[in-house]
């Protein structure tokens, strides 16, 4: 197989190269086996870096999840000022009030203790203006489109977009009720089904940009627990 690199000799191991690259049957030089596919490089040493720092798994904002993604973490866990901003989300707010209301419509509300549960998919960031996106982009000044632009600059628009939330409801017989919210997402940034077209056309270039050249892990999962307490009247 030495004709397949005709400017390395077959004395050569990986280019000289050891450290980043393997050849375990003489065939080619690749990047070395990691625990789950990514289409990034360098993952074993970004993994030994990632281990050196000794990273608790936690990130309170994109910034630090993308870091952990570069460094090829396996999942991160959300927390402060992120996960503040996830619980305030209109479509966090606006899911929770389609739970008050199912909750005062049960039977069993102001009578007993009861718990169910339910999950709903959610899109994340605010809501957009009305129109085309590429009209609105062409446009950027224009006032009607501020909403847009908006929910483009923030950080959940791009961390965690639209995601299933699962959510379990306690409910004790004087109506307090207590939501333990939670979900797991992908951290890819590629265009995917359900986003608009516009968000995709950008992810084209975005998404390849981050996980092929910078090296982003395609497979690190997003997690995020939180709760929410009301006090219902019967």
């Amino acid at each position: 197989m030495s004709d397949k690199y005709p400017n390395l000799t077959p004395y050569s191991y990986c280019a000289n190269n050891s450290i980043l690259l393997v050849d375990p049957n003489g065939s080619e030089i690749d990047d070395p086996p990691s625990k789950y596919s990514v289409t990034g490089w360098g993952h074993k040493i970004m993994q030994t870096i990632y281990d050196k720092l000794k990273l608790d798994g936690k990130a309170s904002n994109i910034v630090t999840v993308g870091i952990m993604s570069v460094l090829q973490a396996d999942e991160v866990n959300l927390e402060g000022k992120v996960l503040d901003k996830i619980a305030n989300d209109p479509a966090t707010i606006k899911y929770e009030t389609e739970i008050i209301k199912k909750t005062k419509t049960d039977p069993r509300f102001g009578k007993e203790d009861f718990s169910y549960s339910m999950n709903k998919v959610i899109q994340m960031g605010g809501k957009r203006a009305e129109g085309d996106m590429w009209e609105q982009a062409k446009d950027p000044l224009n006032p009607q489109y501020i909403d847009t632009w908006k929910v483009a600059t923030n950080e959940l628009t791009w961390l965690i977009r639209s995601v299933k939330v699962e959510s379990l409801i306690n409910v004790n017989a004087e109506g307090k009720m207590t939501i333990t919210h939670s979900f797991e997402d992908v951290f890819d940034l590629r265009p995917s089904e359900g986003r608009s077209e516009a968000y995709n056309t950008v992810t084209k270039i975005s998404g390849f940009l981050y996980h092929d050249i910078i090296g982003g892990n395609d497979q690190m999962k997003v997690k995020a627990t939180w709760q929410k307490s009301y006090q219902l009247k019967k």
